[in-house]
C-alpha cells in the first residue's frame, strides 16, 4: 500500500442520482467506500461548496470538490473459470455474448467472484487492461442483473473507446423483449415522458411528462409493438426499441402505460405481488443489437428469446 492524494473537482452527469458514497466509491475503485464515508463526515468532500453526508443523493449539475489523503489499495477483478461465457460471434477488436439472468456483471464488495467480468478475465485474459475501472474490465455497457440478453465486450481499449462514442452518440440500435402483464391499449406507440429518481424511494426510477415530479429528470423515449397475446389474454410480448439510455427504463415506461414486465417486483402494482410471486427473475431479453464498426461494417446480432418467456404465447 501506497498513500496517495485525490484532489478533484467534477460533476456527476450522467451517473447523477446515486448517493454520494456510492458514486465516489464506482469512481474511484481503489479507495474503499468505507474511506468515503469518513471523508465526507469529515468535510473533505464538499457539494456545491457545502459539507454533506454520505446518504446525500447527487444531481446532474452538482459540484463535488474532493480534497483526501488514502491509503491506496489496488482493487481488480479476479477471473472464475466457473463462470460460463455463451459468445455468439468473435472479432479480433470484440465479443458478442449472451448474458444469462441471475448473473452480475461486475464484482462488488460484496460479490467479488462469479460474476461475467470474472468469468471474461479468465477466457479472455486481455480485457484485464480494457476499459476504465479494473472492476469492471471490458465493460463498455451493462444489463440489469435479472436481465438476460446480448451483450458487447471490447477486446483492445481503442474498441472499447469506439464503442463507447457509439453509446454516447446513441448509433448503437438496443431493443428488448419483454414479457408484460395484461394487453396494451395499443398495439404500437412511442412512450415519451422523464425518468428520474423517485421521491418516495430512491432506489426506485420514476417516470412524469412534469421533469419537476423527478429527481434528475432526463428525457426519455421508447419506442413499442406488441407481438403476441396470451391465450387467456392475461399477458403480452412487447419488443421495446430504446431511443434514449436511462436506468430502468423499459421497466418504468411499460409500467407507465398499464403493462409492467412480468416478475418485476420493484416496479410492480400492489394487485400483482402474488402473481409476481411465481416468479425468479423479470421477464426481460435484450434480443436485437446492431451497429456499424470501424470497419465500416454494419453488424446485426439477434438472441432468441428463453423458453420462460414463449412458453406464455
Amino acid at each position: 500500500m501506497t498513500q496517495e492524494i485525490i484532489k478533484e473537482t467534477f460533476t456527476p452527469n450522467q451517473q447523477s442520482g446515486i448517493r454520494i458514497d456510492k458514486l465516489l466509491a464506482e469512481n474511484f475503485a481503489n479507495v474503499p467506500r468505507e474511506n468515503f464515508k469518513k471523508a465526507i463526515k469529515n468535510g473533505d468532500v464538499l457539494v456545491n461548496g457545502k459539507k454533506i453526508k454520505p446518504n446525500y443523493v447527487t444531481g446532474e449539475h452538482d459540484k463535488i470538490e474532493i480534497n483526501i489523503i488514502f491509503e491506496k489499495k489496488i482493487i481488480t477483478a479476479l477471473p472464475d473459470s466457473s463462470v460460463e461465457i455463451n459468445v455468439i460471434y468473435q472479432h479480433p477488436d470484440f465479443l458478442i455474448i449472451e448474458k444469462p439472468s441471475r448473473i452480475s456483471a461486475h464484482p462488488s464488495d460484496k460479490e467479488r467472484l462469479g460474476t461475467l467480468a470474472n468469468g471474461l478475465l479468465s477466457k479472455f485474459p486481455q480485457t484485464k487492461n480494457v476499459g476504465e475501472n479494473p472492476l469492471r474490465p471490458g465493460s463498455v455497457h451493462r444489463l440489469d442483473k435479472y436481465t438476460s440478453g446480448i451483450l458487447i465486450v471490447p477486446l483492445t481499449q481503442p474498441s472499447f473507446d469506439f464503442f463507447k462514442l457509439l453509446f454516447k452518440n446513441r448509433q448503437i440500435s438496443k431493443k428488448y423483449t419483454a414479457v408484460c402483464w395484461g394487453i396494451p391499449d395499443k398495439e404500437e406507440g412511442i412512450i415519451e415522458s422523464f425518468i428520474g429518481r423517485s421521491h418516495s424511494n430512491p432506489l426506485k426510477q420514476a417516470t412524469s411528462k412534469n421533469s419537476n415530479k423527478v429527481g434528475n429528470a432526463k428525457k426519455a423515449i421508447t419506442e413499442y409493438r406488441l407481438l403476441k397475446k396470451s391465450s387467456d389474454e392475461t399477458k403480452s410480448l412487447i419488443l421495446a426499441t430504446l431511443k434514449t439510455g436511462r436506468k430502468h427504463q423499459i421497466r418504468v415506461h411499460l409500467q407507465s402505460i398499464g403493462n409492467p414486465v412480468v416478475g418485476d417486483k420493484m416496479y410492480q402494482p400492489e394487485k400483482l405481488k402474488i402473481a409476481n410471486q411465481d416468479f425468479t427473475r423479470f421477464l426481460l431479453h435484450a434480443s436485437n443489437l446492431s451497429f456499424t464498426y470501424s470497419d465500416g461494417k454494419k453488424y446485426q446480432f439477434e438472441s432468441p428469446l428463453p423458453k420462460q418467456f414463449t412458453k406464455f404465447f
